[in-house]
């Protein structure tokens, strides 16, 4: 009698024990004998079949049948690195609160596929069509074995290859990637390397914390040798990744994301690396982005026989650190520029560093005496600091950065706060001043006596 979900006997077996004796390579029906991480108990081996053109409901535990058709028979967390990684192009999964692993076991090179055309939302409350606000109630975890130590975490967490920008990924935390021998990323690789293959997912309302990489921590897109990796970025924070936040692998290739709303804070590593040597091409667009306390550079551009010319709109670059010059943007045979910024507080003289490079700075807030870049005009110099704090970098009501950006270059509706984008001119950096400005009160007539 052929097994069905959600059999106890479905990977209740052990595979060593079964190889070890010789065992066939099908079940008593001509199948695979093992399907998925571990071997089924009995004579037939349960046919993990990929979905299609449906919705899948998913809990951490399953419900019901576990056929996915509904929360009431939602498939378990158990099954979901199998089912999203075989699902045709046409198919949406929705997670539930809760906790998932890419195994079920501790085999560190599975992670989360998803195939190009793969819709996933996660931050739902089964049995509802509510979904938790961010941060997402959703967690994908590469914790997969001892919790002591992440050497033996998952190498990364979710990994796209190919994928169509209809590829979606929206409201998870991502958590508990490291690959630290591999030389990629922990949180999740992009790949779209390889001459005439492309990969640009769209990833939105996400958390990356305390991934891994040896490239970008947090997420590495891989375009290189003739591939192109540029995904689509919205209401994405990248926080405490060791080996920094995004690596852009334009290496003979491209690698050019798009970054709308999204903040870079306290990696450990550079926030933002492009590379777009030997022929490629790496020029990010980033729009309403804050770079805040990166231990190593907020961003390193590098484009020597290539092309590297990121476009900063509306950035803050904040609080960042490294011990030699470039802290906010060093650059080596790149184009750079930044438009309505604000860049404060990174080691002074050290800001800025450009070797064979121009940066283009217009319409910015910078602290005086910076060196190494174009003044591209329009641009204010301070020694007060424009923050609320050295901790809060939305602007003060006393900030010169208050209506003094370029509004044609920014239609975005909203700023890195989610609050309107203009409330008059277009303000400077990533957060638009909400309030009435120090010096635009209106005092009533007669009230001086």
């Amino acid at each position: 009698m052929q097994l069905r979900l959600p059999s106890p006997a479905i990977n209740g077996g052990g595979n060593a024990a079964y190889t070890g004796i010789g065992g066939p390579s099908t079940d008593l029906a001509g199948g695979p004998r093992i399907m998925y991480e571990r071997i089924d108990m009995g004579a037939f081996e349960y046919q993990m079949a990929g979905f299609c053109n449906k919705v899948v409901y998913v809990t951490p535990g399953g419900a019901g049948m576990q056929d996915g058709s509904s929360w009431a028979n939602a498939l378990s967390s158990s099954f979901l690195q199998e089912m999203i990684s075989t699902a045709c192009s046409s198919v949406t999964f929705l997670l539930g609160a809760g906790l998932y692993k890419p195994t079920i076991g501790a085999d560190r090179s599975r992670s989360f596929f998803i195939p190009s055309g793969v819709q996933i939302y996660g931050g739902y409350v089964a049995g509802t069509t509510t979904c938790t606000t961010f941060p997402s109630s959703t967690t994908l975890s590469g914790e997969i074995a001892d919790l002591s130590t992440n050497w033996d975490n998952s190498n990364y967490v979710v990994k796209f290859k190919n994928a169509s920008s209809q590829t979606r990924l929206d409201g998870v935390v991502i958590t508990g990637g490291s690959d630290k021998l591999l030389d990629t990323s922990g949180g999740i690789q992009n790949d779209g390397s390889g001459s005439g293959n492309s990969s640009s997912p769209s990833l939105t309302n996400i958390i990356l914390i305390r991934n891994d990489g040896f490239y970008g921590g947090g997420l590495y897109n891989m375009g290189r040798n003739g591939g192109n990796a540029s995904p689509m970025l919205t209401n994405v924070l990248f926080i405490n990744n060791a080996g920094g936040g995004i690596y852009n692998d334009g290496y003979a290739g491209t690698s050019s994301p798009v970054l709308t709303n999204v903040r870079i804070e306290a990696n450990y590593g550079t926030g933002m690396h492009n590379d777009g040597t030997e022929g490629g091409t790496s020029n990010p667009v980033l729009t309403n982005v804050c770079f805040q306390g990166n231990e190593h550079r907020a961003i390193r551009n590098i484009g020597t026989n290539g092309t590297c010319s990121p476009l900063l709109t509306n950035v803050t670059i904040l609080n960042n650190t490294y011990h030699s010059p470039g802290v906010a943007v060093y650059s080596t045979a790149s184009t750079p520029r930044l438009i309505n910024c604000v860049v404060f507080r990174n080691k002074g003289s050290q800001t800025f560093y450009s070797s064979n490079s121009t940066l283009t700075v217009e319409y910015s807030l910078l602290e005086p005496g910076l060196t190494d870049y174009t003044d591209g005009g329009n641009n204010i110099t301070t020694t007060i600091s424009p923050f609320v704090s050295d901790n809060d970098p939305q602007l003060n009501a006393c900030s010169p950065a208050i209506d003094a950006g370029n509004n044609s270059l920014n239609t975005t509706l909203t700023d890195l706060a989610g609050n309107p984008r203009r409330q008059r001119t277009i303000d400077m950096g990533a957060f638009e001043f909400q309030g009435t400005t120090m010096g635009m009160v209106t005092i009533p007539d007669g009230f001086l006596g």
